[in-house]
C-alpha cells in the first residue's frame, strides 16, 4: 500500500481535537463501531499514561490506537470480564479502542499503527477483546 501521505506517530495534546472527532464520527449510535464513547480528559490521562498511537493525514487525524495499564479501562464491563477471564503479565497493556476513518481503510492503516506501538512497547504483554 502507498502510505506517502501518512505520518505515525506518538499523539500529544495537539491530536485530541482529532482524536475526539474520529471517535465521535465512528460510534455505534452514528453508524460506526466504537461501543464507548471517551471523555476528553480520559484520553487526556492516556495520552500521559502510555502511548497513543495516531495516523495523520496532513494536519487530519485519520486514525488512533489506544494502549493504557490494565486498570485505565477497568470500569468498562467488556474489560473487566476480559481481565477476570485472563490472568495478564503485570506489566501488561491494554490496546484499544483503534479507529480508522472510513476513506482510511483497508490501506494498511491499522496495521501500521500496530506496528508503531509494539516497537514503543517491545517487551510488554498487549491484551485486547474482539
Amino acid at each position: 500500500m502507498d502510505h506517502s501521505d501518512l505520518v505515525v506517530e506518538v499523539a500529544t495534546h495537539d491530536d485530541l481535537p482529532g482524536i475526539l472527532d474520529l471517535q465521535e464520527r465512528n460510534l455505534s449510535e452514528h453508524g460506526g463501531n466504537l461501543s464507548v464513547r471517551w471523555c476528553a480528559e480520559w484520553f487526556e490521562k492516556a495520552i500521559r499514561e502510555m502511548p497513543i498511537i495516531v495516523a495523520r493525514s496532513g494536519e487530519r487525524v485519520v486514525g488512533y490506537l489506544v494502549s493504557t495499564p490494565q486498570g485505565a479501562q477497568a470500569q468498562n464491563p467488556i474489560i473487566e470480564a476480559m481481565l477476570a477471564a485472563y490472568r495478564a503479565s503485570a506489566d501488561a497493556y491494554i490496546y484499544g479502542p483503534i479507529c480508522v476513518e472510513q476513506e482510511q481503510r483497508k490501506r494498511g492503516v491499522a496495521a501500521l499503527m500496530f506496528r508503531h506501538l509494539r516497537m514503543r512497547l517491545p517487551s510488554h504483554e498487549g491484551l485486547t477483546f474482539i
